[in-house]
């Protein structure tokens, strides 16, 4: 099985700072895993800078929420019902639709795993789909 290359990894490589706000509109979210009680996680595929590429992403709770808000209602339903069931992590949701939303996220810490290094993005905030424009 090929992985793809991690976009973490390479927007570090460019040169990109770690404290650098990259915006992604829009993100189809079809899952989530709770790692833990406080760290949410999940991964999507992306057309990015001309290549496919994986976008680790890391949330907190409150981020949850905001990605939660944007959900169709049976989606929602969904997602609170499986909150309540868990008693043990890391655990995944998975979602009958995705969800779309904007989101907003800089690098975080760089991670070794046995297929390679990645570098999740840490979501601070998740918006609609689609941005405003002024």
């Amino acid at each position: 099985m090929k992985f793809r290359s991690d976009y973490g990894v390479y927007l570090q490589g460019m040169g990109h700072p770690d404290d650098m706000l990259h915006t992604f509109y829009p993100v189809a979210i079809d899952h989530v895993s709770l790692v833990d009680g406080f760290l949410f996680s999940t991964l999507v595929d992306s057309e990015l800078a001309g290549t496919r590429h994986a976008l680790a992403l890391n949330f907190d709770a409150e981020v949850f929420g905001q990605l939660v808000v944007l959900a169709p209602k049976l989606v929602r339903a969904h997602v609170h019902a499986c909150l309540r069931k868990m008693t043990q992590f890391p655990r995944t949701i998975e979602f009958a639709s995705p969800i779309l939303c904007g989101i907003e996220a800089m690098l975080g810490e760089r991670q070794k795993c046995r297929t390679g290094d990645f570098i999740p993005l840490v979501v601070k905030r998740m918006v609609a789909a689609v941005p405003v424009v002024a």
